[in-house]
């Protein structure tokens, strides 16, 4: 597979992978991304083959199939997750190694910050790597987050467990749901109000929290 690795400008320590196709970038990230904060309390945290994942997302999220190159459009991991699973000397045992894997451990030999946050998206996909930024910005930037939990402070409780709801039910992991919140308000407004049902009152204060990121 082709994929571009770079530094973010002006962001020491964020770095973009770019792939050609949804399904290679799924692919490379999934090990990584699912370790990080699968929903899976059998597989966050802990080494998985790929098909213990794929079977449990198959039944729990695909409907009976295999969807997460469909439904997953972008990724963000913390550097010291990649350097956990994939850095030199890694603690991470692969029982089913397989190319992906091959090619994200050179990614991870290629960074040599200590601290550092890898996101992923498609090439040109530029609202997703907005996106991602913003989790690498709310990990490595304490003046972001800090800012971020002002702001989430005045959404609603309402309009936050809707949002909260509706992330949970289609795969996010609880623990990382005040990171979502976020991203998704600073960059997903429309995409929230095209699958949440809110009031027209609703709308419009979750428009001004959007505006003010």
């Amino acid at each position: 597979m082709k994929y571009k690795l770079e530094q973010y400008p002006d962001e020491e320590n964020i770095f973009v992978v770019t792939t050609d196709n949804q399904y290679d970038l799924a692919m490379l990230f999934m090990r990584a991304q699912e370790y990080y904060e699968s929903s899976f309390k059998q597989i966050r945290g802990k080494e998985f083959t790929i098909i213990k994942f794929m079977k449990l997302y198959s039944k729990k999220l695909g409907d009976g199939a295999f969807t997460y190159a469909k439904d997953w459009a972008g990724f963000n991991v913390p550097g010291n997750v990649i350097k956990t699973i994939y850095g030199p000397g890694y603690k991470y045992h692969i029982e089913d190694y397989n190319e992906y894997d091959e090619i994200m451990e050179g990614i991870a030999l290629q960074i040599r910050s200590k601290e550092f946050y890898l996101i992923g998206a498609v090439k040109k996909d530029a609202s997703t790597i907005e996106h991602e930024l913003c989790h690498a910005r709310f990990a490595l930037d304490k003046n972001y987050r800090k800012r971020s939990k002002n702001i989430l402070k005045k959404l609603p409780n309402k309009i936050r467990k809707k949002i909260e709801d509706y992330l949970l039910s289609i795969g996010y992991c609880k623990g990382t749901l005040e990171d979502e919140l976020q991203a998704y308000i600073a960059n997903d407004y429309h995409y929230l109000i095209e699958n949440i049902k809110f009031s027209l009152k609703d709308e419009k204060k979750l428009w001004n929290l959007h505006c003010i990121f």
